[in-house]
Formats: structure tokens, C-alpha cells, sequence
């Protein structure tokens, strides 16, 4: 069946803007709600063309193999806005990205002259990742960020290794706080299984925290988002974290559940699509009241130009390099988005 939904899945794409998923409701003339959009983007490696001696950016300067230079990077961040105009139009939102060199990027990115009339804030620490790489959030003007911290990961078995921080943010909205948490897992390398144990290992660190500010206040609810490097049902989410589907008795709530069920994905590894790119909420938060997001409007957005249109890997997403080859796209992974309505 998995074979089935994926060859579905490429076929799909080729026709213009497509959002695989049910389709937002827009707020009712009559009503008082309006919609807050959250978009969540694996950029695939957003690097300033600067040296640091304190990050490990030399894949991406001038000189390297790689040839990454002004004009590049420009085009990337072009590119970039193009996606968040693409998906938020003419709401607001807020946006979670992974795979950021600094603070700098994200500067470059907030004040693009197509972007900077929103008037984005920036939550961003720099994290020890052996990449150099690290994760961000971006909120409109009208939410007011109280609190935000960076959560180190430590290995047990090996104190050296390095990955991304968690990212915390409280967030206002209605005059009710709410957390939202931006991830990048550690990734496949070496193999799903021999890996695995750190994707676990990082789900229990969130897991802790989650349950820390929960036994401060019982009232509090999540917005968890980023790629996760598993998928939904592997046990770091599902087991450790304790994300389920809608329907099971979890207190959090994977929106892309239903995504690898159906042989959806956000990333496509050979053949596969695999549904790394994840959103998951409080159920709480999926009860109609002052503030809540819409269970149904969990989509992966999907473009023509964001994917391959021809060649060996036409229908996977169009992507800046292919090892050290300038291909000029967006990202190998696509974004997905659900919306909160308010």
C-alpha cells in the first residue's frame, strides 16, 4: 500500500501549487476567528559566505568545492521567501526553520525587501552542532515572546558528540501562553538502526522538559515542530515522546500521523517518501476554544518549482546541491504547515 500512495504521490506533483492534505477552513465572515498559519521548513543548509573559525562552515565559503558565493546565497534566500510568500500568502505566521548557519542568515532573511514589511522576530541560540548548523523561530509581530532558552544535548556514551539544541519558546496569544518547540534531530547517518538510539535519546530530553513545565503549570500546552529524522510510528516519537495519532489517548498529537500511513512524505530517501518533517501538538490544543489549531489542516506544501521536473530525480525536492554540484534549488525537503486558529 505504501508503494501504492508513493507512485500517487509523484504523480501529483507536476500539477502547480498543490498542498497534499485536507485544505485549511477559512474563518467564517460571521465569525470571530482569524488564522495564524505555522510553517515548518528544513531549509537544507542556509550558510553566509563568511568564515567562522568557530563553526565548521568551510563546505560552504568561496574557495571550497562547493563554490558558495554571494550570488548563491542571494538566490537562496530569494528562493526562500519565495516559499514563505508561497505558503502564508497574505497572513501572517510563524515559521520554524532548521539547517541555519547563525543569527546573521536570519537577519538577511527578515529584512529581504519581499519579507521585511512583516516584521519578523527572531528566536535563535547557537548550538555546538559539528555542522555548524542550528534552528530558529520566527514570529509576526503580534505574538510577544516572554521566555526562550536553547536545550543542550549531552550523549551519554559519548560526551564529544555534538548535535543541535532544542529549542523553547513561550509564546502570547489571547493572553494565554502556549510552548512552541523547534527540533532537528540527529540525522540517519550510518543507518536508521545504528543511529537510532540518538533520535531516542534527544525524543526523552523533550520528553523531560515537556513533563518539567507541565508539573509547573497543568494548563500549559505544546506546538512541537521539526525534522525529526524518524517518522511518526518510530518509537522515538511514538514510544518516548509519546506523540499518537489522533485517535489513541495520548496527550500529544502527531498531525502528520495519517501523512506516512497514507505513503506521504516531505523527504524522499531512493524511492521513499518518508514523512520526517513533523508537526505535533497538545491535544488540548485541539479543542475548539479562544485558540486552537484545526486537526485537519496539517499539509505538506508542494510546488512545481519546488521539485525535479526532469532526470533521474524528477518528483523529489528540487535541492541547492547534489553533492558538491550546483543544482540552484530550494531544499530536499519540502515544508509542511497547520493552522491556528485564534
Amino acid at each position: 500500500m505504501r508503494v501504492k500512495y508513493t507512485v500517487l504521490f509523484c504523480s501529483l506533483i507536476g500539477l502547480g501549487a498543490l498542498i497534499i492534505g485536507a485544505s485549511p477552513a477559512n474563518p467564517d465572515a460571521n465569525t470571530k476567528y482569524k488564522n495564524l498559519e505555522i510553517l515548518f521548513y528544513n531549509v537544507e543548509n542556509l550558510f553566509d559566505t563568511i568564515d567562522d573559525p568557530q563553526k565548521n562552515d568551510d563546505e560552504f565559503l568561496p574557495g571550497s568545492e562547493k563554490q558558495w558565493n554571494s550570488e548563491r546565497y542571494h538566490k537562496k534566500l530569494d528562493s526562500l521567501v519565495k516559499v514563505i510568500q508561497g505558503t502564508l500568502e497574505i497572513n501572517h505566521g510563524i515559521i520554524g526553520l532548521v539547517e541555519i548557519e547563525n543569527r546573521q542568515v536570519l537577519e538577511d532573511l527578515v529584512n529581504h525587501p519581499l519579507l521585511k514589511f512583516r516584521r519578523l522576530q527572531i528566536i535563535h541560540h547557537d548550538s555546538p552542532d559539528e555542522r555548524g548548523i542550528d534552528v530558529a523561530l520566527l514570529l509576526p509581530p503580534q505574538l510577544r515572546c516572554d521566555s526562550n532558552y536553547a536545550i543542550g544535548i549531552e550523549f551519554p556514551e559519548n560526551k564529544k558528540l555534538k548535535t543541535r539544541d532544542i529549542l523553547m519558546a513561550r509564546i502570547h496569544l489571547n493572553k494565554k501562553p502556549f510552548w512552541i518547540s523547534v527540533n532537528h534531530f540527529p540525522s540517519r547517518r550510518g543507518g536508521e538502526e545504528a543511529s537510532r538510539r540518538k533520535r531516542v535519546h534527544v525524543a526523552s530530553v523533550l520528553r523531560g522538559e515537556l513533563n518539567k513545565l507541565q508539573a509547573a503549570d497543568t494548563s500549559v500546552s505544546f506546538i512541537i515542530m521539526g525534522d525529526f529524522n524518524d517518522e511518526p510510528m518510530d518509537s522515538s516519537l511514538s514510544a518516548v515522546l509519546g506523540a499518537g495519532p489522533e485517535k489513541a489517548e495520548t496527550d500529544l498529537v502527531n498531525l502528520m500521523w495519517n501523512f506516512q500511513e497514507r505513503g506521504y512524505g516531505s523527504y524522499r530517501y531512493k524511492e521513499d517518501w518518508n514523512m520526517l518533517d513533523q508537526i505535533i501538538v497538545s491535544r488540548k490544543l485541539l479543542s475548539f476554544g479562544e485558540t486552537f489549531v484545526s486537526p485537519n489542516s496539517a499539509r505538506i506544501y508542494v510546488a512545481d518549482y519546488l521539485v525535479e521536473q526532469e532526470g533521474k530525480f524528477k518528483g523529489n525536492p528540487w535541492r541547492t546541491y547534489a553533492g558538491n554540484k550546483y543544482l540552484g534549488g530550494f531544499s530536499d525537503h519540502l515544508p509542511i504547515l497547520v493552522s491556528l486558529r485564534y
